[in-house]
Parts: C-alpha cells; sequence; structure tokens
C-alpha cells in the first residue's frame, strides 16, 4: 500500500440527509462533512451516485459497503438545499450547530445512523406553505397522489429549518463544551433535556431509543420488558444488560447525546420489547443464520433487527419486496395499515422501479415459518433467500425467486415473532424466530417445489392456486393497460389466495363475482421506457356465462376448476393452467 493509498480517509456514504432526515436520490447534490481531529472539512457539491460504489473526493474515500471493516472518518451528508436554506437565513455560525447534529446521528462512534425516516406531519407541511384549505378540498384520491409525492421526494427547504431550528433557539441553554457522564450513572435522559443522575437503588437493565437524529432515550429497567408486538418504522431499541456497558460514557452537547467507549455489537431492535430469542436458539457464532442475533461480531457495529408479530388477529398478511433476487423490505398488513405504499416509499427510490411485490394473505395465523439460507458474502450486494409458509386451512405458500437447486430451511412451528436483518442500503434478510412452545430447526427443503416452468429470467417468480369454489376474483391490472399484474383469489370458506403482485391501494382492481369462466391471453408487450423490447403478459377476464366469445384470438377459457399458475418477474408475466 502506497503512502498516499494509506493517508486518504476512509469514510461512509449515507442515504439520508442529516439535515432532514429523507434519502437522498440519485444525482442529488450534497455535501460531505468528514472529521479531521477536532474540526470537520466540507467536501461538495458532488452528486449522489447511489449505494453501490466507492468514489474518492480530494483525499477522501467514501465507500457504501455495508460490511467493510476498514476504520471509518466520521461523517455526514446533507443536501445543498438544506445548507444552502440556512446560509440564505442567515444563520452563519450556527452552521456548527448543523454539523453536530448531522454527525451526532451516530449513536455511537463507529456505527452507522439508523436508517428509519423522521416522521412527517404532512397537514403541518401544508400548513407552512397555506395550502391546506385548497388541498383538503379535493377528491381524495388526487389528495393522495399528492401525499405520495411529497413524502416521496426532496425536502422542501422550510422543513429542514423548522426541524433544526430547535436546535438553534435552544442552544443558548447548553454550553458548547462537551458534558461527560458515564452511562451507569443516568437514570433517564431525553432529547432536549439535562440527564437525570442516578441516586436509588441499581437497576439491572439499560434501554436506549435511536431515532433518524441519533440517540432519542436513556432509562435504566428493573426488569426486562415482556414480549409484545409493538415495533416502529421511526425507532430502534437497545435493551441490554448494565453491567455490559460499564464502561460506556455519554457524551452531551446542545440538546443531542452520543455514547463512546462502546467494544462491542449491538442488536437495534424495531421494537422496546424484543423476544427472548436468546432464551430460544442456541447460537451457532460460525453459522450465517445466527450472525445477526449472536454477540460474536466485530468493532462498535450495530446489527438493526426488524420483528414481525405473527399471532392470529395482529395481521391480515404481509407483502414482501424483492428485487434482482433478494429481499429488500416487508409491509406488515393490517386493519390500520391495509396497503403497502409506505414501506414501498421508505425503499431507496432507484430501486422502486423495480421492485416485485409479493403479497400473502393471512386470515388464521401461522402454522409454520422456514427460511432458506441467506448467501450473505461481505461486500456483496445480493443476498438470495426463500421463504415457505404453512398457513392454517390454506397450505403452503413459497415466496421468492424460483430455483430448483437444494438449499437448506430453517423452519419453526407456532410462531410469535419472526426476526429479519436489516441492513442500511442492502437486502434484508430473516434470521431467527420465537415461539413458546417450539424450537427454531434446520430442514431439508420442502419437496413440492420441483415444478418446471418458463425460464426467461435468472429471478422468476412462482404462485399458484385452485379455482374450484373460488366465488370472488381480483384482478390487479397496470395503470392505463389491460395487462394483469396479480390475482387475489377468495373461496367459499373466506380464505384467500393471491398470485402474481397485488399491489393492495395501488393499482386498478376489476372485481369479478358468480364466475363460470376464468379467461386468459398471454401476450407480447413493450418494455417500460424502451420502443423495441418486447416481453411476456397477460390479459384476464372473468366471465359468467359457459358460452361467451372473445373480440380476438389466443383466449384460453378454463372452467372453475383445476389450477392455475402464474411465472412473473418484474414487467413479465405468463400464466399456465391444468385441469388437474
Amino acid at each position: 500500500m502506497s503512502k498516499e493509498q494509506h493517508a486518504r480517509v476512509h469514510a461512509r456514504v449515507h442515504t439520508r440527509c442529516g439535515a432532514c432526515g429523507l434519502l437522498f436520490h440519485e444525482t442529488d447534490l450534497l455535501h460531505s462533512f468528514v472529521r479531521r481531529g477536532s474540526g470537520f472539512t466540507d467536501h461538495g457539491p458532488s452528486k449522489f451516485f447511489g449505494d453501490h460504489y466507492g468514489i474518492s473526493c480530494d483525499d477522501v474515500r467514501f465507500c457504501a459497503f455495508v460490511d467493510c471493516l476498514e476504520p471509518h472518518s466520521e461523517s455526514s451528508m446533507v443536501h445543498t438545499d438544506c445548507l444552502e436554506s440556512y446560509i440564505s437565513c442567515g444563520l452563519g455560525d450556527k452552521l456548527c450547530w448543523l454539523r453536530a447534529a448531522a454527525t451526532w446521528r451516530s449513536p455511537w462512534c463507529g456505527a452507522s445512523p439508523l436508517n428509519v425516516p423522521p416522521r412527517i406531519n404532512f397537514d403541518r407541511r401544508l400548513a407552512d406553505l397555506d395550502l391546506t384549505d385548497r388541498v383538503t378540498s379535493m377528491p381524495q384520491e388526487l389528495y393522495d397522489m399528492i401525499r405520495d409525492f411529497s413524502l416521496s421526494t426532496d425536502p422542501m427547504p422550510n422543513y429542514s429549518l423548522h426541524h433544526y431550528d430547535q436546535v438553534v433557539a435552544a442552544s443558548s441553554l447548553f454550553r458548547e463544551y462537551v458534558r461527560e457522564e458515564p452511562l451507569n450513572r443516568i437514570e433517564s435522559w431525553n432529547r432536549g433535556e439535562p440527564p437525570e443522575v442516578r441516586h436509588g437503588p441499581d437497576k439491572p437493565f439499560i434501554r436506549l431509543s435511536i431515532d433518524w437524529r441519533g440517540l432519542r432515550s436513556i432509562e435504566r429497567l428493573a426488569v426486562l420488558p415482556p414480549a409484545v408486538n409493538l415495533r416502529s418504522d421511526y425507532a430502534g431499541y437497545v435493551v441490554e444488560e448494565a453491567e455490559r456497558l460499564s464502561n460506556v460514557v455519554v457524551k452531551f452537547q446542545l440538546d443531542l447525546a452520543t455514547l463512546s467507549g462502546v467494544t462491542g455489537g449491538f442488536r437495534v431492535w424495531d421494537t422496546p420489547c424484543p423476544p427472548p430469542v436468546d432464551d430460544n436458539v442456541d447460537h451457532d457464532p460460525s453459522s450465517m443464520y445466527y450472525e445477526t442475533c449472536s454477540m460474536y461480531y466485530d468493532t462498535s457495529s450495530m446489527r438493526h433487527l426488524g420483528t414481525i408479530g405473527t399471532e392470529a388477529g395482529s395481521l391480515t398478511g404481509m407483502t414482501f419486496f424483492y428485487g434482482y433476487g433478494s429481499l429488500l423490505a416487508v409491509h406488515v398488513h393490517t386493519p390500520a395499515q391495509p396497503s403497502a405504499k409506505d414501506t414501498f416509499l421508505n425503499v431507496t427510490p432507484h430501486r422502486q422501479d423495480t421492485l416485485i411485490w409479493i403479497y400473502v394473505p393471512i386470515q388464521k395465523g401461522i402454522a409454520e415459518f422456514a427460511f432458506s439460507k441467506a448467501e450473505h458474502i461481505p461486500g456483496h450486494y445480493g443476498k438470495r433467500q426463500q421463504l415457505l409458509l404453512h398457513l392454517e386451512d390454506v397450505g403452503d405458500v413459497f415466496v421468492g425467486p424460483y430455483d430448483l437447486r437444494t438449499s437448506k430451511f430453517m423452519l419453526i412451528k407456532q410462531p410469535q415473532t419472526l426476526v429479519y436483518r436489516r441492513f442500511d442500503v442492502s437486502p434484508i434478510y430473516f434470521c431467527d424466530a420465537f415461539s413458546r412452545t417450539h424450537k427454531l430447526k434446520e430442514v431439508c427443503p420442502p419437496p413440492n417445489r420441483a415444478i418446471s416452468g418458463p425460464s426467461w429470467q435468472d429471478f422468476m417468480y412462482f404462485s399458484s392456486a385452485h379455482l374450484e369454489n373460488a366465488v370472488v376474483i381480483r384482478v390487479f391490472t397496470v395503470p392505463l393497460k389491460k395487462l394483469c399484474r396479480g390475482l387475489l383469489i377468495e373461496y367459499e370458506d373466506g380464505i384467500k389466495r393471491a398470485l402474481g403482485q397485488c399491489r393492495l391501494g395501488v393499482d386498478p382492481v376489476q372485481k369479478y363475482m358468480g364466475m363460470s369462466k376464468l379467461c386468459f391471453k398471454n401476450v407480447k408487450h413493450l418494455k417500460r421506457g424502451s420502443k423495441r423490447v418486447q416481453v411476456e403478459g397477460v390479459i384476464v377476464e372473468c366471465h359468467s356465462e359457459n358460452d361467451h366469445t372473445h373480440q380476438d384470438l389466443g383466449w384460453t377459457c378454463c372452467n372453475m376448476s383445476g389450477c392455475l399458475k402464474l411465472w412473473f418477474v418484474d414487467e413479465e408475466t405468463r400464466i399456465q393452467y391444468s385441469d388437474t
């Protein structure tokens, strides 16, 4: 290694703006602040080029590899628009507060900021622009379109200013130097308030809460909280024994806090009451399945873990978002969250166009859940994983890229909580599960996967359902086109099966009842953004009469019996039918 390479500063690429907390879009202009000694250097403006690159700017190398173990300098990134908003408002030297707030998004030295979105009050943003009356008087569909676009685009300058004026306004209440306290001496602390020092009896547990701005609160606990389904998309939680944090120090500056002296990795949960997976699983540090949940990892990194409560009544379904064979996000459908739109909008913007939506309706809970071994290679983006759900009164539902190669699965019966590894920019993957009555165990791959089908792509997806006793069929179509994207079939007993991509609350839906025939026609259509490349597609109709006609040729008319098989990937869909 040359002296020049050795002297080059290594800094991480961030996916969210340190000022407004929203995701960067490709080609967004941004400024990067990198710590040099006791100060920061400003690099920019430069363009954001996504999440899979390493570039050099001056003597700084910016790296986006999640698994990179090379020591890196403290850094932050902000939109150029956000930075200029401060300058144009005459904040002057208050920019140092912005740099501090953006940099202290890391909950402790060496950890990346938690990749969670800020809580945005859309109605307040309308009020700031004096648009409330005009927008809320619009039709609901148009109002929803404006809301979704607003929440998925770059931040309005007034939003970042409104958020950080709390820091600027409170600056006179805090000394400029950094105050330090041993973590074991802190009874409680909430952002914006001075810490409460502990004087009472010893409490053996500590809970930290973290959001997109960094540490949000610290509290001592006398007992561990029972595991309950209280997950959050906006915060992460660390629940640990206080003894394990005995050498950790809390630094306070402005209304912010960060930890120093962290020497081991932490599990950061999406719930303040995580499941007791350590009591359920005999972790093997050499196994990929458990590298997320065990404590055998390096430096001061953190492992962000998502949870899904699966008990009957707590969810109505799940949507799995896949991209190029890897799982990128999971949405849990509940009566309060019937659509997966918000989860979709939190996926890195430049990956949204290629996402595969796989919806699994769940009425009576999950009897068994199995996940294949994730192909986790340090520095490698893809992490292909298949899932198998055995649902009460439904049977097996296979989720993920269809692959006939043998792969070992981890299975748990009667799960109460599913656990998956969350990354800043890389795919997620399931790694653990908790049940009060059963343990996670290794099983052979399910035998019913050996189904031959069309081979258009490396990453194909497969779903099937029988037509007998179907009473309602909903056909999801591509907007402004007749092309079928997915089907949701409801049976006499109330059970539902989904085929293809059923994007609830997003795509147009045609509802059919009293069907005697399901008809489909496999067609060719132009690939999105292309004038020449044609890909596979399908048109689906249902008819109440056996004696019906079609205006063109090529239709297959199926009795309401037999099995419908649907192969799909990205924009391509193809249906096969068998009468057995």
